[in-house]
């Protein structure tokens, strides 16, 4: 069990049992903290508990738009950079 906790931040208990019968669409940013160890096993650990079932979606090249905020290069910069550490 992680000893970081995953939790919804804006949604209440009323709408959180809406998503028993849902599906979740997960996208991951390579690289990401949140992603990464423990963190992604506590999201894990609550995508499963609240949804019936779940899309993982990997997105190295997406990345880049993460990478590029409050940065001077430009978008293709960034999207080099994705893909490599997407590998």
């Amino acid at each position: 069990m992680p000893s970081v906790k995953a939790f919804f931040k804006y949604i209440d208990e009323e709408e959180k049992g809406k998503l028993k019968n849902s599906t979740c669409m997960f996208t991951i940013s390579v690289g990401q903290q949140s992603h990464e160890n423990e963190r992604f096993e506590s999201t894990i650990e609550l995508i499963s508990r609240s949804f019936s079932s779940a899309v993982m979606l990997i997105d190295d090249s997406l990345q880049r738009h993460n990478m590029a905020l409050n940065q001077k290069e430009n978008a293709q910069y960034f999207y080099n950079i994705s893909i490599q550490e997407g590998y």
